[in-house]
């Protein structure tokens, strides 16, 4: 029986983007085999084995490890970003960004007072409470923008894209969650009670902002289907990474 490298094989059947980063998480002890932590990346599996990537970040919010899985499959490096989390809610993007090095995180929110303290207080962190993603503009921000990020609701991302494209310089990076049943109209979402299950209609959802995305100078470079974590209640969601065009 053919075997191969443990970091070929998280690369080959995980999605983890390059070997750099497969042989990073498996020296930090984040992969086990057979319930065993392996740290060397050359030991040998075969498809018997059960192989498992371990948690290794602790988020405010499991909304984060939607984040956490774009960039995991990804080969992009947000060290010394600055970014714009859209929809911050309690901060489970922020917390990503911000465990992977970001250098200041601003947080976008119509609500108050809905961040973590773990995030809130963050020294990096500069919060803008009651404020709509759609009134944003580049004076609002110190710095330009290397990275926005977004998980947004009872919103379509369609209508925020003039605003992403006016804070945007050439090199910024955008990482957005798309939800179905807010981008293919009220009458689908309430046909379906707002639970899109429909694989046709989750990719046209997609496809939508993508389109959009692409009409705005933004060229879509990954998709990646998230975890459901309540099958029963949660609609099947997006993360899209998007660049855009040189």
């Amino acid at each position: 029986m053919q075997k191969s490298r443990l970091d070929h094989w998280l690369v080959n059947n995980l999605n983890i983007a390059t070997r750099s980063k497969a042989i990073d998480l498996i020296k930090r002890n984040f992969v086990s085999v057979n319930d065993q932590i392996i740290n060397k990346p050359a030991f040998l599996v075969d498809h018997n084995d059960q192989i498992k990537i371990n948690n290794q970040y602790s988020f405010v919010s499991k909304g984060a490890y939607k984040l956490l899985k774009l960039l995991n499959e990804i080969d992009v490096d947000i060290k010394d970003h600055v970014v714009v989390d859209l929809g911050a809610s309690t901060g489970g993007f922020s917390d990503v960004c911000l465990q992977f090095n970001a250098s200041k995180v601003y947080c976008i929110d119509v609500g108050v007072d809905l961040l973590d303290p773990k995030i809130a207080n963050n020294p990096k962190v500069v919060v803008y409470d009651k404020t709509n993603v759609k009134d944003l503009s580049v004076d609002m921000f110190a710095e330009p923008i290397d990275l926005i990020v977004g998980d947004l609701s009872f919103i379509s991302l369609k209508s925020v894209f003039y605003m992403i494209n006016n804070l945007a310089s050439k090199n910024t990076k955008v990482m957005l969650l798309v939800k179905p049943q807010f981008e293919l109209g009220q009458k689908i979402a309430s046909k379906y009670k707002g639970v899109i299950k429909d694989k046709n209609l989750q990719n046209e959802a997609v496809d939508l902002i993508v389109s959009t995305a692409k009409d705005a100078g933004f060229e879509c470079l990954h998709t990646t289907p998230v975890d459901i974590f309540d099958p029963k209640k949660q609609n099947q969601e997006y993360m899209v990474y998007f660049k855009r065009y040189e």
